[in-house]
């Protein structure tokens, strides 16, 4: 018996049905999970975005204050992490996870002064995001205590963009709590969210060329600890104290539904979610998705057929 080749079409096809497939389960979710009580629970869990199902992915290094998490469109095997270590110069670190091995590898390290503010003044950074269309361009949030002033009056916000090619800090701004900035993300359209860590805490928006921040709501019945937009259905997510992965509303603040329970509240412990990043997917595999698509459009047209 003959076995007959498969065509061409038949291939393209086989191809942009995997590639769709692939595509359409969305990006992977992570959580980082830490306790500055408790160092040995530092985490990073994989989670569903659909059910809140997590599942304890590396243990990270108990040493280092860990603050957030960002995905970065260039990187799909690792993930960005803000640090800090405790000590008499407050380094701050801007570090690469791996999520193959669980290893982590810093690529910056700066203090207070490294920003331009006093030796004197404690730095503290506390989010981090990046936009798929600039992905070596970092957003960073922190604040600065200045020890040398009085309580009450010696607690500033910053805001910066740090360039991850080449170490620069750009778009510095600075101004005094409230509001004190932590988590970090982009929307779809590039809009800059932040929690807002008053009491109670609440969704904001930023201006990045300015630095001034607008109060977009609070969650009813629930405190908010970490955000990021879903870049598969854009929309916006959120786990609260509790650990309860729910979908917030971008426009209020508000929870539209709680999607399951991580298991990542605060209820067995001084521990809590500090961050949440989704692994963007190579810019490649959308384009492979759409010339696979293209070409099965193309050999769907009827071929003139030769006369005989």
């Amino acid at each position: 018996m003959r076995c007959s080749r498969p065509s061409a079409r038949g291939l393209l096809f086989t191809v942009g049905l995997s590639l769709f497939a692939a595509g359409a389960e969305g990006s992977p979710l992570f959580a980082l999970y830490t306790s500055t009580v408790l160092p040995d629970r530092n985490s990073l869990f994989a989670v569903d975005p659909q059910t809140g199902a997590a599942s304890q992915r590396f243990a990270l290094p108990p040493d280092p204050i860990w603050a957030d998490i960002a995905g970065r469109a260039d990187d799909p095997g690792g993930l960005l992490a803000l640090s800090r270590t405790p000590g008499s110069d407050f380094r701050n670190q801007v570090s690469r996870i791996d999520l193959a091995s669980g290893g982590v590898s810093e690529l910056f390290s700066f203090t207070a002064p490294d920003l331009g503010f006093a030796p004197s003044e404690k730095l503290e950074l506390q989010g981090i995001s990046l936009t798929s269309s600039q992905p070596s361009l970092a957003t960073i949030s922190g604040s600065v205590l200045d020890l040398a002033l009085p309580i009450g009056q010696n607690l500033f916000s910053v805001l910066f963009q740090l360039d991850l090619g080449t170490g620069a800090i750009s778009g510095l701004f600075s101004a005094p709590v409230p509001p004190l900035l932590t988590d970090l993300t982009h929307a779809p359209d590039g809009a800059l969210l932040t929690i807002v860590a008053d009491s109670p805490r609440r969704l904001g928006s930023i201006d990045p060329s300015t630095g001034a921040v607008s109060e977009i709501g609070t969650c009813s019945g629930c405190t908010i600890r970490a955000i990021e937009f879903d870049p598969a259905t854009g929309e916006l997510l959120g786990i609260d104290e509790a650990g309860v992965l729910m979908r917030l509303s971008a426009s209020t603040g508000e929870e539209l539904a709680r999607l399951g329970q991580t298991g990542l509240g605060n209820q067995s412990g001084p521990a809590s979610v500090k961050g949440l990043a989704f692994v963007v997917p190579e810019p490649g595999t959308a384009l492979l998705l759409s010339l696979g698509l293209s070409g099965l459009g193309l050999l769907g047209r009827s071929r003139p057929r030769r006369s005989s």
